[in-house]
């Protein structure tokens, strides 16, 4: 038994330096072999993409994308500057803005990896945003090399995040136009109407006693209001504003001079409620005519606004609450 003990002893003390210079052998082969794969597998440019469809028209998505003032209402990272944010790893800063697309860059630690948010049609309604990220990775260090390809695996998470809060923004009439804007079915068919062209835009007090005397002959004639004023103001040219204002009624009644009915086609109609005064309602209404051009509608009738606040009594004008109606097909 003593002597088999010795024998093992002995066989370990004769291996261990046969094994020593294989492990070097095998690290002089592994070192280079490892080094040169890093060169081969990770490639001089790093490039990421994330992809979301965004269920808007791309032209109305693509104009807000643009106005990076906008993004801090809807980017998930905090607001630091106009055109910069900050991520859990580094800072995102907006630098230029194309018809389609942002551009930028994201800074980590000493390095900078280029950006792009663009956009493309994915067919009716529909709209694939890419959020792009390209990381120059030309080193002559190996372990820089490797440092970079870690980082872009881990700016995914946040870029997965940005993606998604853009997605949820994007993917509404509220955050593209700016306001809530509602596919309805027209539901007041006959309307009292009168018209009247001014030098100027008019004033409150104007347009309320166009809207007092159809008021007037409604009830003469025994007619029934059944809803707000109706007003539309449009500019025709140089001292030129035509206004038509009008009451919903329950049936018609007979006509007069300067008193018309108009009959609605119970279509389509889009709507769109404002809170604010008259340049909110103009902002509103312009956008609402964004959508309807962004999603190749037409318009059958005049557009109008109702106002369900009345102006001559409610002084403050942030109060006001209006109603955008764009008829459509």
């Amino acid at each position: 038994m003593a002597y088999t003990g010795l024998f093992f002893v002995s066989l370990r003390s004769k291996s261990t330096p046969e094994m020593m210079t294989q492990t070097k052998w095998i690290g002089a082969f592994l070192v280079p072999l490892l080094i040169l794969f890093i060169y081969v597998w990770i490639p001089h440019q790093i490039k990421s993409q994330y992809k979301v469809i965004i269920p808007q028209n791309q032209t109305g998505v693509s104009r807000k994308l643009v106005q990076v003032e906008e993004w801090k209402k809807w980017m998930p990272f905090q607001n630091e500057l106009v055109q910069q944010f900050s991520l859990p790893s580094g800072k995102l800063i907006l630098t230029e803005t194309y018809i389609a697309s942002v551009k930028g860059f994201y800074i980590y630690q000493e390095d900078t990896a280029a950006i792009t948010f663009m956009t493309e049609n994915a067919g009716k309604d529909s709209t694939l945003l890419t959020i792009e990220t390209i990381l120059n990775n030309r080193h002559l260090s190996p372990f820089k090399r490797l440092s970079n390809y870690w980082q872009s695996i881990r700016i995914a998470d946040p870029m997965k995040k940005i993606a998604q809060a853009a997605r949820q923004f994007y993917g509404t009439t509220k955050g593209v136009y700016g306001y809530p804007i509602v596919l309805e079915k027209v539901k007041d068919s006959v309307l009292m109407t009168t018209q009247k062209n001014f030098k100027d835009t008019p004033t409150i007090a104007q347009v309320y006693e166009m809207l007092n005397s159809l008021q007037q002959h409604i009830q003469k004639n025994m007619g029934t209001i059944k809803g707000d004023p109706m007003v539309n103001i449009t500019n025709l040219g140089q001292e030129n504003i035509f206004v038509q204002v009008g009451l919903p009624i329950e049936k018609s009644i007979p006509e007069a001079n300067g008193f018309q009915i108009k009959k609605m086609v119970l279509g389509n109609i889009l709507s769109a409620q404002v809170k604010g005064d008259n340049h909110t309602v103009y902002r509103a209404f312009k956008e609402t005519e964004n959508f309807v051009r962004d999603n190749s509608k037409e318009s059958p009738a005049m557009p109008f606004i109702v106002y369900h606040t009345n102006r001559l009594i409610q002084k403050d004008s942030s109060q006001w609450v209006s109603t955008i109606y764009y008829p459509i097909y």
